[in-house]
Protein backbone atom coordinates (compact mmCIF):
# COMPACT_ATOMS: atom_id res chain seq x y z
CA UNK A 1 0.00 0.00 0.00
CA UNK A 2 1.16 3.60 -0.68
CA UNK A 3 3.67 2.49 -3.32
CA UNK A 4 2.84 5.57 -5.39
CA UNK A 5 1.30 7.90 -2.83
CA UNK A 6 4.38 8.64 -0.69
CA UNK A 7 6.78 9.17 -3.62
CA UNK A 8 4.17 11.48 -5.17
CA UNK A 9 3.65 13.66 -2.07
CA UNK A 10 7.40 13.65 -1.39
CA UNK A 11 8.10 14.93 -4.91
CA UNK A 12 5.32 17.51 -4.59
CA UNK A 13 6.67 18.73 -1.24
CA UNK A 14 10.21 18.83 -2.62
CA UNK A 15 9.11 21.04 -5.52
CA UNK A 16 7.39 23.39 -3.08
CA UNK A 17 10.43 23.39 -0.77
CA UNK A 18 12.72 24.42 -3.65
CA UNK A 19 10.29 27.13 -4.75
CA UNK A 20 9.89 28.50 -1.22
CA UNK A 21 13.66 28.55 -0.81
CA UNK A 22 14.12 30.54 -4.02
CA UNK A 23 11.37 33.01 -3.03
CA UNK A 24 12.65 33.18 0.56
CA UNK A 25 9.29 32.21 1.99
CA UNK A 26 8.35 29.98 4.89
CA UNK A 27 9.16 26.34 4.15
CA UNK A 28 6.38 25.24 6.50
CA UNK A 29 4.01 24.91 3.50
CA UNK A 30 6.15 22.13 2.09
CA UNK A 31 5.76 20.17 5.33
CA UNK A 32 2.03 20.86 5.43
CA UNK A 33 1.58 19.65 1.84
CA UNK A 34 3.56 16.49 2.63
CA UNK A 35 1.15 15.51 5.40
CA UNK A 36 -1.95 16.99 3.72
CA UNK A 37 -1.58 17.13 -0.09
CA UNK A 38 -5.14 18.43 -0.45
CA UNK A 39 -3.86 21.81 0.80
CA UNK A 40 -1.73 22.19 -2.34
CA UNK A 41 -4.50 23.90 -4.38
CA UNK A 42 -4.74 26.60 -1.70
CA UNK A 43 -1.04 27.38 -2.03
CA UNK A 44 -1.22 27.26 -5.86
CA UNK A 45 -4.17 29.65 -5.90
CA UNK A 46 -2.40 32.15 -3.65
CA UNK A 47 1.00 32.13 -5.36
CA UNK A 48 0.11 31.53 -9.02
CA UNK A 49 -3.04 33.57 -9.51
CA UNK A 50 -2.62 34.01 -13.26
CA UNK A 51 -1.90 30.33 -13.97
CA UNK A 52 -3.55 29.02 -10.83
CA UNK A 53 -6.49 27.23 -12.46
CA UNK A 54 -4.23 25.34 -14.87
CA UNK A 55 -1.89 24.20 -12.09
CA UNK A 56 -4.80 23.23 -9.86
CA UNK A 57 -6.29 21.08 -12.65
CA UNK A 58 -2.89 19.43 -13.21
CA UNK A 59 -2.62 18.69 -9.49
CA UNK A 60 -6.16 17.31 -9.22
CA UNK A 61 -5.67 15.10 -12.28
CA UNK A 62 -2.32 13.71 -11.12
CA UNK A 63 -3.52 13.25 -7.52
CA UNK A 64 -6.64 11.40 -8.73
CA UNK A 65 -4.50 9.07 -10.87
CA UNK A 66 -2.25 8.29 -7.92
CA UNK A 67 -5.17 7.58 -5.56
CA UNK A 68 -6.96 5.44 -8.16
CA UNK A 69 -3.76 3.48 -8.81
CA UNK A 70 -3.25 2.89 -5.10
CA UNK A 71 -6.81 1.56 -4.74
CA UNK A 72 -6.29 -0.75 -7.73
CA UNK A 73 -2.97 -2.06 -6.40
CA UNK A 74 -4.47 -2.59 -2.94
CA UNK A 75 -7.44 -4.49 -4.35
CA UNK A 76 -5.17 -6.68 -6.47
CA UNK A 77 -2.87 -7.42 -3.54
CA UNK A 78 -5.79 -8.14 -1.22
CA UNK A 79 -7.25 -10.57 -3.75
CA UNK A 80 -3.89 -12.26 -4.19
CA UNK A 81 -3.28 -12.60 -0.46
CA UNK A 82 -6.82 -13.43 0.72
CA UNK A 83 -5.99 -17.11 1.21
CA UNK A 84 -2.42 -16.62 2.46
CA UNK A 85 -3.38 -17.75 5.98
CA UNK A 86 -4.64 -21.12 4.69
CA UNK A 87 -2.55 -24.29 4.19
CA UNK A 88 -1.44 -24.79 0.55
CA UNK A 89 -3.82 -27.72 -0.07
CA UNK A 90 -6.87 -25.76 1.10
CA UNK A 91 -5.63 -22.58 -0.59
CA UNK A 92 -5.52 -24.31 -3.98
CA UNK A 93 -9.01 -25.77 -3.47
CA UNK A 94 -10.34 -22.30 -2.66
CA UNK A 95 -8.77 -20.89 -5.81
CA UNK A 96 -10.31 -23.62 -7.96
CA UNK A 97 -13.64 -22.97 -6.21
CA UNK A 98 -13.34 -19.28 -7.12
CA UNK A 99 -12.64 -20.32 -10.72
CA UNK A 100 -15.73 -22.54 -10.60
CA UNK A 101 -17.85 -19.64 -9.38
CA UNK A 102 -16.57 -17.47 -12.24
CA UNK A 103 -17.19 -20.07 -14.97
CA UNK A 104 -20.61 -20.84 -13.49
CA UNK A 105 -21.62 -17.18 -13.70
CA UNK A 106 -20.40 -16.95 -17.32
CA UNK A 107 -22.27 -20.13 -18.26
CA UNK A 108 -25.46 -18.82 -16.64
CA UNK A 109 -25.13 -15.53 -18.50
CA UNK A 110 -24.61 -17.33 -21.83
CA UNK A 111 -27.73 -19.45 -21.26
CA UNK A 112 -29.84 -16.44 -20.30
CA UNK A 113 -28.60 -14.58 -23.38
CA UNK A 114 -29.48 -17.53 -25.62
CA UNK A 115 -32.92 -17.67 -24.05
CA UNK A 116 -33.50 -14.00 -24.87
CA UNK A 117 -32.25 -14.45 -28.44
CA UNK A 118 -34.49 -17.46 -28.99
CA UNK A 119 -37.60 -15.43 -28.23
CA UNK A 120 -37.16 -13.34 -31.38
CA UNK A 121 -36.45 -15.37 -34.52
CA UNK A 122 -38.08 -13.18 -37.15
CA UNK A 123 -35.70 -13.53 -40.09
CA UNK A 124 -32.54 -14.99 -41.60
CA UNK A 125 -30.18 -12.71 -39.70
CA UNK A 126 -31.67 -13.57 -36.30
CA UNK A 127 -31.71 -17.30 -37.06
CA UNK A 128 -28.05 -17.24 -38.13
CA UNK A 129 -27.04 -15.11 -35.15
CA UNK A 130 -28.75 -17.46 -32.69
CA UNK A 131 -27.23 -20.58 -34.30
CA UNK A 132 -23.78 -18.98 -34.08
CA UNK A 133 -24.29 -18.04 -30.41
CA UNK A 134 -24.91 -21.68 -29.53
CA UNK A 135 -21.15 -22.13 -30.05
CA UNK A 136 -20.52 -19.49 -27.38
CA UNK A 137 -22.84 -21.32 -24.98
CA UNK A 138 -21.00 -24.57 -25.65
CA UNK A 139 -17.64 -22.95 -24.90
CA UNK A 140 -18.96 -21.48 -21.64
CA UNK A 141 -20.47 -24.83 -20.68
CA UNK A 142 -17.25 -26.64 -21.56
CA UNK A 143 -15.18 -24.28 -19.42
CA UNK A 144 -17.60 -24.75 -16.52
CA UNK A 145 -17.57 -28.53 -16.89
CA UNK A 146 -13.76 -28.58 -17.05
CA UNK A 147 -13.52 -26.55 -13.84
CA UNK A 148 -15.97 -28.88 -12.08
CA UNK A 149 -13.82 -31.87 -13.11
CA UNK A 150 -10.68 -30.02 -12.02
CA UNK A 151 -12.11 -29.40 -8.54
CA UNK A 152 -13.51 -32.93 -8.14
CA UNK A 153 -10.17 -34.46 -9.19
CA UNK A 154 -8.29 -32.20 -6.80
CA UNK A 155 -10.63 -33.14 -3.95
CA UNK A 156 -10.10 -36.82 -4.79
CA UNK A 157 -6.32 -36.44 -4.68
CA UNK A 158 -6.42 -34.92 -1.19
CA UNK A 159 -9.51 -36.62 0.22
CA UNK A 160 -7.71 -38.00 3.27
CA UNK A 161 -6.32 -34.55 4.10
CA UNK A 162 -9.73 -32.87 3.88
CA UNK A 163 -11.29 -35.59 6.02
CA UNK A 164 -8.55 -35.19 8.59
CA UNK A 165 -9.00 -31.39 8.67
CA UNK A 166 -12.82 -31.73 8.52
CA UNK A 167 -13.07 -29.46 5.45
CA UNK A 168 -16.63 -30.41 4.52
CA UNK A 169 -17.52 -27.75 1.96
CA UNK A 170 -15.36 -29.38 -0.71
CA UNK A 171 -17.26 -32.64 -0.32
CA UNK A 172 -20.60 -30.83 -0.61
CA UNK A 173 -19.62 -29.37 -3.99
CA UNK A 174 -18.43 -32.79 -5.07
CA UNK A 175 -21.71 -34.39 -3.92
CA UNK A 176 -23.80 -31.88 -5.85
CA UNK A 177 -22.01 -32.22 -9.18
CA UNK A 178 -21.74 -36.01 -8.97
CA UNK A 179 -25.47 -36.52 -8.46
CA UNK A 180 -27.52 -38.31 -11.14
CA UNK A 181 -29.94 -35.37 -11.24
CA UNK A 182 -27.19 -32.99 -12.38
CA UNK A 183 -25.73 -35.51 -14.83
CA UNK A 184 -29.12 -36.03 -16.51
CA UNK A 185 -29.71 -32.28 -16.61
CA UNK A 186 -26.36 -31.54 -18.30
CA UNK A 187 -26.73 -34.41 -20.76
CA UNK A 188 -30.23 -33.28 -21.74
CA UNK A 189 -28.99 -29.71 -22.16
CA UNK A 190 -26.28 -30.83 -24.59
CA UNK A 191 -28.91 -32.81 -26.53
CA UNK A 192 -31.14 -29.77 -26.56
CA UNK A 193 -28.39 -27.50 -27.92
CA UNK A 194 -27.63 -29.95 -30.72
CA UNK A 195 -31.30 -30.30 -31.71
CA UNK A 196 -31.84 -26.55 -31.53
CA UNK A 197 -28.75 -25.89 -33.64
CA UNK A 198 -29.83 -28.47 -36.25
CA UNK A 199 -33.26 -26.83 -36.51
CA UNK A 200 -31.81 -23.34 -36.85
CA UNK A 201 -29.21 -24.32 -39.46
CA UNK A 202 -31.78 -26.19 -41.56
CA UNK A 203 -34.18 -23.25 -41.28
CA UNK A 204 -31.44 -20.85 -42.35
CA UNK A 205 -30.31 -22.90 -45.36
CA UNK A 206 -33.86 -23.61 -46.55
CA UNK A 207 -35.50 -20.35 -45.54
CA UNK A 208 -36.94 -19.41 -48.94
CA UNK A 209 -37.86 -22.96 -49.91
CA UNK A 210 -40.02 -23.18 -46.82
CA UNK A 211 -41.33 -19.64 -46.45
CA UNK A 212 -41.98 -18.68 -50.10
CA UNK A 213 -41.91 -21.76 -52.33
CA UNK A 214 -43.45 -24.04 -49.70
CA UNK A 215 -41.39 -26.91 -51.08
CA UNK A 216 -43.03 -30.18 -49.86
CA UNK A 217 -39.71 -31.95 -49.21
CA UNK A 218 -38.27 -28.98 -47.34
CA UNK A 219 -41.45 -28.73 -45.26
CA UNK A 220 -41.32 -32.44 -44.35
CA UNK A 221 -37.67 -32.16 -43.36
CA UNK A 222 -38.44 -29.07 -41.33
CA UNK A 223 -41.18 -30.95 -39.49
CA UNK A 224 -38.71 -33.74 -38.70
CA UNK A 225 -36.12 -31.31 -37.35
CA UNK A 226 -38.79 -29.48 -35.38
CA UNK A 227 -40.11 -32.72 -33.85
CA UNK A 228 -36.59 -33.66 -32.82
CA UNK A 229 -36.16 -30.21 -31.31
CA UNK A 230 -39.46 -30.39 -29.40
CA UNK A 231 -38.58 -33.77 -27.91
CA UNK A 232 -35.18 -32.51 -26.80
CA UNK A 233 -36.74 -29.33 -25.38
CA UNK A 234 -39.34 -31.28 -23.39
CA UNK A 235 -36.69 -33.66 -22.08
CA UNK A 236 -34.47 -30.79 -21.04
CA UNK A 237 -37.41 -28.98 -19.43
CA UNK A 238 -38.23 -32.09 -17.40
CA UNK A 239 -34.68 -32.63 -16.14
CA UNK A 240 -34.09 -28.93 -15.59
CA UNK A 241 -37.13 -28.82 -13.34
CA UNK A 242 -35.77 -31.78 -11.38
CA UNK A 243 -32.40 -30.07 -11.15
CA UNK A 244 -34.01 -26.86 -9.89
CA UNK A 245 -35.93 -28.70 -7.15
CA UNK A 246 -32.82 -30.66 -6.17
CA UNK A 247 -30.69 -27.53 -6.09
CA UNK A 248 -33.21 -25.55 -4.03
CA UNK A 249 -33.27 -28.30 -1.44
CA UNK A 250 -29.48 -28.61 -1.49
CA UNK A 251 -28.99 -24.86 -0.98
CA UNK A 252 -31.45 -24.82 1.91
CA UNK A 253 -29.40 -27.51 3.62
CA UNK A 254 -26.01 -26.03 2.66
CA UNK A 255 -26.43 -22.27 1.93
CA UNK A 256 -22.70 -21.48 2.02
CA UNK A 257 -21.98 -23.25 -1.28
CA UNK A 258 -24.75 -21.57 -3.29
CA UNK A 259 -22.23 -19.36 -5.09
CA UNK A 260 -20.61 -22.42 -6.68
CA UNK A 261 -23.84 -23.86 -8.08
CA UNK A 262 -25.63 -22.98 -11.35
CA UNK A 263 -28.18 -20.18 -11.35
CA UNK A 264 -31.71 -21.41 -10.70
CA UNK A 265 -32.87 -21.08 -14.29
CA UNK A 266 -36.45 -21.49 -15.39
CA UNK A 267 -37.68 -24.98 -16.26
CA UNK A 268 -39.26 -23.71 -19.49
CA UNK A 269 -36.20 -22.01 -20.95
CA UNK A 270 -35.90 -21.90 -24.71
CA UNK A 271 -39.46 -23.18 -25.18
CA UNK A 272 -39.85 -21.95 -28.75
CA UNK A 273 -43.33 -22.80 -29.94
CA UNK A 274 -44.25 -23.56 -33.53
CA UNK A 275 -45.81 -20.09 -33.72
CA UNK A 276 -42.33 -18.59 -33.46
CA UNK A 277 -41.70 -19.74 -37.02
CA UNK A 278 -45.25 -19.35 -38.31
CA UNK A 279 -44.60 -15.92 -39.85
CA UNK A 280 -42.55 -17.42 -42.62
CA UNK A 281 -42.85 -21.24 -42.39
Amino acid sequence: MFFLYFPYVFLLSLILFVEFTEKKKSKLWALIVFFAPVTAPYYIFRTKKEEGLTWIMIFLASFSVVVASEVTLYTFKKEKMKYSDQPPVIRQALRIADELQETTEKFDYAIIELEEMSRILSGLEKIDETAEYIGTVRLAGGANKATVSKLINYIGNYRSYYNKKNVQWVFLIEEYYKSDVIRRHLDSFEEYLSAFEDLLLFSYKNFYKISELENPKALRNYDAYYLQYRRAAEKFSKYNLQRTEYQNQFVQEHPKIEAYLPGVRQSDVFSIHRQSFSKFF
